[in-house]
């Protein structure tokens, strides 16, 4: 039986820690839905990439702060 959207998200997230993946990485998949590399970031469109940009950012301002503090 397929997966849900929801079952597989949690699915995705839930290994994303697990092989090690940077942490900013993982806020930006929540907050954009998609997983962007070296190897596709060529695919996305310059709006798509400036969101996932922003969520790196935005890690890097708001939450990482605060697990340092």
């Amino acid at each position: 039986m397929p997966l849900s959207d929801e079952e597989y998200e949690r699915a995705v997230l839930t290994g994303m820690p697990q092989a090690g993946l940077d942490p900013a990485v993982i806020y930006a998949f929540k907050r954009t839905g998609r997983m962007v590399t070296d190897r596709n970031k060529h695919l996305l469109s310059k709006k798509d990439l400036r969101q996932w940009n922003g969520a790196i950012d935005e890690y890097h301002r708001t939450v990482e702060p605060r697990k340092l503090g």
